[in-house]
């Protein structure tokens, strides 16, 4: 049965992100021109940025399929529409500034930080834990940061679905580990959903995730996280959730870094000279740099897995990480 609720969710996102390319073509919507002058654009024709109607129709109709429907999932879903919206509003033309959508994407943050139990950061796994207030505001610094770093990855074909992917793989793996099976499922549910995504987003990149679907499936993402670390019961460390998604978030973070202290630009302001962009200017082939990317991120994920409640090792691969992120992106940034 779990099967053919799989295969749904697949087919509802693969189907609506079908028709949004259609529609796209026909009444020029949701469209990203070839021609625009954004300067993280790679791609040569004018293109749909609307696959997160696909995404989130696929969310809702497994959450449908697998019971997923008590108070404490409505109020995320309720949330997760909040921080689409604060995307999916400029995929459709209009126009907010980084700040508004930052203020919205806060609101939808909070809303499930409050409503959802553990759904806040209380132990960051030094030792010491945050008061309730305090934890609720960094939860919600935290999950708009994620929120925002695999926005910055979106654009190239594959690259935000693909890691997404195989975050996914491994929330599922360590829920089930430590029998928190309602996350288990709702990964399964996001899994198909983004699958049926990649299918027209890779390698032709027919379609992206847009600002609304990378808010959404990083929101989705860390929220999963979030309950996954914080729970008091739990064994996952905290430092897991920050291990198994160090790319996106590493790169957000040392974007924010570059252009404040190298180059003495605003931290919002979008550019091209993050590291994928980089790589595709050495390679020229947008698809294989996605690929290229995903596979050598994989090994951290799969380390973040296994070591799941070594918050030492844990640690220790995101140090690693770093190190040769920094070592690589100045070489090719030469």
């Amino acid at each position: 049965m779990w099967i053919l609720a799989c295969a749904i969710v697949l087919f509802v996102s693969f189907a609506t992100s079908w028709l949004v390319i259609i529609m796209s073509k026909k009444y020029k919507l949701f469209i990203d021109s070839s021609r625009s002058s954004k300067p993280q654009r790679f791609h040569y024709r004018p293109t749909s940025r609307a696959g997160g109607l696909g995404i989130v129709l696929g969310i809702f109709t497994g959450f449908v399929l697998f019971g997923l429907v008590s108070s404490a999932w409505a109020y995320f879903l309720v949330a997760s529409l909040v921080v689409f919206a604060s995307g999916f509003l400029e995929d459709m033309g209009v126009l907010l500034s980084p700040r508004l959508r930052l203020i919205i994407q806060c609101f939808g943050a909070l809303l499930a930080c409050i409503m959802i139990e553990h759904a806040w950061l209380r132990d960051l796994g030094l030792g010491f834990e945050f008061g309730y207030a305090f934890g609720v505001a960094f939860g919600v610094f935290a999950i708009v940061g994620v929120c925002n770093a695999m926005n910055i990855i979106d654009g190239f074909n594959g690259l935000s679905g693909g890691v997404a992917a195989c975050v996914c793989i491994s929330i599922m793996v360590v829920a089930k580990q430590v029998d928190m099976i309602p996350i288990f499922w709702a990964c399964v549910v996001l899994l198909c959903a983004v699958v049926g995504f990649l299918l027209l987003n890779f390698p032709q990149g027919k379609i992206f995730l847009g600002d609304g679907g990378a808010y959404l499936v990083g929101f989705f993402l860390a929220i999963m996280l979030v309950l996954l670390t914080q729970k008091p019961s739990s064994i996952v460390s905290p430092w897991y959730g920050f291990c198994v998604m160090i790319y996106p978030v590493w790169e957000v973070l040392f974007s924010i870094l570059r252009r404040k202290i190298f180059t003495k630009t605003d931290a919002m302001q979008p550019d091209s000279k993050h590291f994928h962009t980089l790589l595709f200017k050495k390679l020229g082939n947008n698809p294989l740099s996605s690929f290229i990317i995903v596979c050598v991120n994989a090994p951290f994920v799969i380390l973040a897995t296994f070591f799941y409640a070594n918050t030492i090792a844990l640690i220790a691969t995101c140090a690693v990480f770093v190190i040769s992120y920094t070592i690589a992106y100045y070489r090719l940034a030469r």
